[in-house]
């Protein structure tokens, strides 16, 4: 049933082409638009070109592939793997140039320096974690019947003052 499932899933993004893409960028590919394409992700296609930072950046996703039973697989080939190092040192440079990337730097930045504090309290939560677990295991049952009996002292104490109440306020008419 998972490789239906992964099967069906390639449908919804994959892309039927006239043949399949090479490295060469000038060369345009060929292909029949998906749903996919055209609304969730209309802004990170241009024809059939795969934009993966959107049309904008400019940096384009292209790799060799080749034909193996109807579907264009990955060739692994010494330049198709530089190219695809390429696109993603692209991206890698574009998303630390980004807002994002400064917000990510400082996430991390904020962990290196106060790695000691995150250290000693994780250190003390988990002891103070198995203390509590100690004492539970130890007065688990006496502290269920202090409570058993300080709710029914409570519920009295409410109910005389409820009478206490009534008795000073509200005087029998004779």
């Amino acid at each position: 049933m998972g490789k239906f499932n992964s099967t069906l899933k390639l449908l919804t993004s994959g892309v039927c082409v006239k043949q399949c893409p090479g490295s060469d960028e000038s060369v345009e590919i060929e292909c029949v638009p998906t749903y996919f394409m055209n609304t969730t992700n209309a802004n990170k296609y241009k024809g059939c070109q795969y934009y993966p930072l959107g049309v904008s950046s400019g940096i384009k996703f292209r790799y060799a592939t080749r034909q193996v039973g109807g579907f264009c697989l990955p060739d692994v080939g010494a330049k198709a793997l530089n190219t695809t190092l390429d696109a993603v040192k692209a991206v890698k440079e574009y998303f630390y140039k980004s807002a994002y990337g400064e917000k990510f730097a400082n996430f991390f930045n904020d962990i290196l320096i106060c790695w000691p504090v995150l250290l000693a309290s994780t250190g003390v939560a988990l002891v103070l974690g198995y203390i509590y677990l100690f004492v539970m295991r130890c007065l688990g049952g006496a502290i269920v019947w202090f409570m058993i009996i300080l709710t029914e002292l409570a519920l009295g104490a409410i109910g005389g003052y409820c009478f206490y109440i009534r008795a000073t306020r509200y005087t029998p008419i004779d």
